[in-house]
């Protein structure tokens, strides 16, 4: 088969946290923020993804930029009125159709490290979009930002985040039905968490790449990020669907402003989607 035609058969999804969020008055949260966004601009420009699954794009400013990096068409349901909303993006080299957006669960009598690291601000959701890939056919892809972590020995947000993941997993498979589904994003959870071993019942028959296994997401070499916390940003594929290889990506330093560091705290990770036989 040549090269184009294997090509046409699968389908490159690529899941990127970028870390854009806006600064606090004169407290900067992420360092060179705009400079970042226009170099994952450039990088996402010269990526092979069909597919791109943003997190933590909260401005409106960066947004708009995104939305001019090689693709032309995208999926998103920001309340502008909000400073923070869900952050959530999706990119796409072919058409979407039934986008929409679930809130997901939050306590009204939160935790208070959710407080204290400004989880009550933002709204936590899933956005949902269907691909009409012209060789493959419909495909929905599902992305989410679960609330984060803050300490490893004592996780008071972990029962939230569980019932969070859970309704990702329900509400998505219920709306793609008998069609083929990937769910991906930046879960805050993977190997090691009680939550991953409730991946399998909330998503039966869903399958990650076999690199998965051995990958990092969060951890050095990444100039800024100090600690390995593991692989927390993943891409699950319904069983019609075989993941056939994955890849950590957007891993190389760049140098904005005379300072090497890289496009976000995170690295994406990628998978490549085909049809099982």
């Amino acid at each position: 088969m040549q090269t184009a035609q294997l090509l046409s058969t699968l389908l490159s999804v690529l899941s990127f946290n970028i870390w854009a969020v806006p600064d606090a008055g004169f407290h900067v949260v992420s360092p060179l923020r705009a400079e970042r966004v226009e170099a994952i601009c450039s990088a996402l420009r010269e990526a092979p993804d069909d597919v791109v699954l943003l997190q933590e794009v909260w401005s409106l400013e960066d947004r708009n930029r995104l939305l001019s990096c090689g693709y032309d068409h995208f999926a998103e349901r920001e309340d502008p009125l909000r400073p923070l909303d869900s952050g959530l993006l999706i990119l796409s080299k072919y058409p979407l159709d039934s986008i929409t957006r679930a809130i997901l669960y939050f306590p009204s009598q939160p935790p208070q490290d959710a407080i204290a690291n400004g989880e009550s601000l933002p709204r936590k959701s899933v956005l949902v979009a269907r691909v009409r890939h012209p060789q493959l056919g419909p495909i929905w892809v599902a992305n989410t930002h679960l609330i984060s972590f803050y300490d490893t020995e004592r996780d008071t947000l972990l029962d939230i985040r569980r019932r969070q993941f859970l309704q990702v997993a329900e509400w998505a498979r219920q709306l793609a039905g008998d069609e083929p589904l990937i769910v991906g994003g930046d879960w805050n959870f993977g190997p090691g968490s009680p939550i991953w071993n409730e991946v399998p019942a909330a998503l039966p028959g869903f399958t990650e790449a076999p690199e998965a296994a051995t990958a990092c997401t969060l951890c050095p070499p990444n100039a800024l990020q100090s600690r390995d916390l593991g692989k927390i940003d993943h891409l699950f594929g319904s069983s019609a669907l075989e993941a056939i290889a994955g890849e950590v990506a957007m891993k190389t330093p760049v140098t904005l402003k005379g300072i090497e560091l890289n496009l976000s705290d995170h690295f994406a990770w990628r998978t490549r989607f085909r049809f099982k036989p």
